[in-house]
C-alpha cells in the first residue's frame, strides 16, 4: 500500500470512528443552561420588574426594555481597567445566517413611558394575532439605529436611522420615541405601520409554493413596461396599483410589491369594503383570499 492510499485509509478509518461515537444515545448539551437570563428575579419588587412579570405571565413571552441580558464582573487587564462578560439579545442572528449589520438602542427610561408602551402591544398589535406569531421575547425601546460593518469590519456605519421595528431568530424590538405625547389617530396610524413590518417579516418565511395560485394572474407581467406588457385595466391580473416611469408608462409590480399591497388592504380594509371596489374583478377576489388564508396560516386574527 503506498503512502497516500494508507494515509486515506487512516483518515477514513478516524472518519467512522468519530462518527460512531456521536451515534451513542448520549444527548449534547449546550453550554451555560444553569440559568435563563431572559428571567426576572423572583425577588424583584420594583415597578419595571413587576410589569415585566406581569405581561409573562398573562403573555407568556419575555418582556425586555434593555438588550442587555446580563454583565458579570470578570476582574482587571494588565492596564487595570474593570472587564465585565455581556451577554445581549443577537438581533444580527438567524438560523441560517448572520448579518454585519448591529443595532443601538435608546431605551425607555420611566415607567409611565413603560406602560404605554406595554398597552400598545396588548392593545393594538398582540391582539392582532394569535400566540402562533408570538416571539421569544419582545424588546420595547425609544429608538432603533442599523449600522453596517464595513469590508474589513473595523467600523460600523449608520445605515438606518429610527426604525419602527427590527425582527431577529426568536425577538422582535418595536420603537416608541414619544409615545406619552401620540394622540389616539396617531397610535393607530404607528400600530397599522408595525403590523404591516410584522407581517412582512413573516411572509418573507413563507415558502413560494404557497403563492402560486396568487402569483399566476400575473405571470409574464411582473416587473415589465406598461409598453412591452400592456394592460388595458390592471385589476385583470390582480394588480392594486403600479409605479410610475415616465410619461404615461408605468411599470407593473414585483412580486413583493404584489403581496405588500395585498397585506396593506388586509390589515386596513374590510372584507366588505375591498369587494365593493374590487369584487367583480375574479384575480382580485382569489388573491385577497389567498393572502387571508396565508396570513390567518401565520397566526393573524380577523373579525
Amino acid at each position: 500500500m503506498n503512502m497516500k492510499l494508507e494515509y486515506l485509509y487512516i483518515l477514513g478509518w478516524l472518519c467512522v470512528c468519530l462518527l460512531s461515537s456521536c451515534s451513542e444515545k448520549e444527548d449534547v448539551q449546550p453550554l451555560d443552561l444553569k440559568d435563563n437570563y431572559y428571567e426576572i428575579s423572583e425577588d424583584a419588587s420594583d415597578p419595571e420588574s413587576l410589569l415585566r412579570k406581569e405581561f409573562e405571565e398573562t403573555l407568556g413571552i419575555h418582556l425586555l426594555f434593555n438588550d442587555t441580558l446580563r454583565k458579570e464582573y470578570r476582574g482587571t487587564d494588565r492596564y487595570g481597567n474593570d472587564v465585565y462578560f455581556v451577554q445581549k439579545v443577537d438581533f444580527s442572528y438567524y438560523l441560517t445566517s448572520m448579518s454585519k449589520q448591529r443595532y443601538l438602542f435608546e431605551y425607555l427610561d420611566d415607567i409611565e413611558s413603560q406602560r404605554a408602551a406595554v398597552e400598545f402591544m396588548k392593545e393594538r398589535i398582540l391582539n392582532m394575532f394569535s400566540s402562533k406569531l408570538y416571539p421569544y421575547s419582545l424588546l420595547l425601546v425609544k429608538r432603533i439605529n442599523a449600522y453596517q460593518a464595513s469590508l474589513d469590519g473595523d467600523q460600523y456605519e449608520l445605515v438606518d436611522e429610527d426604525m419602527d421595528y427590527i425582527a431577529g431568530w426568536n425577538s422582535m424590538a418595536v420603537a416608541f420615541r414619544d409615545i406619552l405625547n401620540m394622540s389616539g389617530e396617531e397610535k393607530e396610524e404607528y400600530a397599522a405601520v408595525v403590523l404591516r413590518q410584522i407581517v412582512s417579516n413573516s411572509i418573507s418565511k413563507v415558502e413560494d409554493s404557497e403563492f402560486e395560485e396568487f402569483f399566476s394572474f400575473a405571470e409574464g407581467y411582473y416587473e415589465q413596461w406598461s409598453i412591452f406588457a400592456p394592460l388595458n385595466d390592471i385589476k385583470t391580473v390582480g394588480f392594486l396599483g403600479s409605479n410610475p416611469l415616465m410619461g404615461t408608462v408605468r411599470v407593473w409590480y414585483s412580486k413583493e410589491e404584489d403581496l405588500a399591497s395585498y397585506v396593506n388592504v388586509l390589515l386596513t380594509m374590510t372584507e366588505e369594503e375591498f369587494m365593493t371596489e374590487n369584487g367583480s374583478y375574479p384575480a382580485c377576489v382569489t388573491k385577497w383570499n389567498e393572502m387571508k388564508r396565508v396570513l390567518i396560516d401565520l397566526g393573524l386574527k380577523f373579525d
